[in-house]
């Protein structure tokens, strides 16, 4: 079972000095792009064969102020009960009703130790972070607000003037 968290990358790359860390530390700065409410962390589950990451994707970076490249860390589940993390099927907040019923996921009743357990296994497994650039961001919004799985009158108002030429009329 994958799961996918939208990140910033830079966030995630190793800072130039690490001589400052003590052994076993991480630097704070992908702390920021686990950001909890209510003690929860959304996440979003991947189907293996990642036939769903496109919905996910677009639902997502929709909800965005203005059309830019998605960045994206996928991991195992594996991960999850290995910390011994409780994480619940509920639903998502994105601007895909589909990927908000079926694929969206939270890590429930996290402290900050855990949260910070969590982050330093996913530091690592930089095989695991991508990116969709803007042009196919742009790309997949358009066709989710042509076949209307994206209502255009949800997106702000940058990503609606990115994409309203590439419409046949709105």
């Amino acid at each position: 079972m994958l799961f996918l968290r939208k990140i910033e990358r830079r966030k995630w790359l190793p800072p130039d000095d690490e001589t400052w860390l003590e052994l076993g530390d991480i630097p704070a700065d992908p702390l920021g792009d686990l950001r909890t409410s209510g003690n929860a962390l959304s996440i979003w589950h991947i189907e293996d064969d990642q036939s769903n990451l496109s919905k996910v994707v677009v639902g997502n970076a929709a909800t965005l102020g203005n059309v830019r490249n998605f960045e994206y860390s996928l991991f195992e589940g594996g991960v999850l009960a290995d910390l011994g993390l409780t994480f619940v099927q509920n639903k998502g907040e994105s601007f895909d009703s589909e990927a908000n019923e079926k694929w969206h996921w939270e890590i429930v009743q996290l402290s900050g130790d855990r949260l910070l357990d969590l982050a330093k296994v996913l530091l690592p497994l930089s095989d695991g972070r991508k990116t969709v650039f803007l042009a196919e961001v742009e790309q997949l919004i358009v066709q989710a607000v042509s076949t209307k799985r994206i209502e255009f009158r949800r997106l702000k108002e940058g990503i609606q003037k990115s994409i309203r030429p590439f419409l046949p009329h709105t």
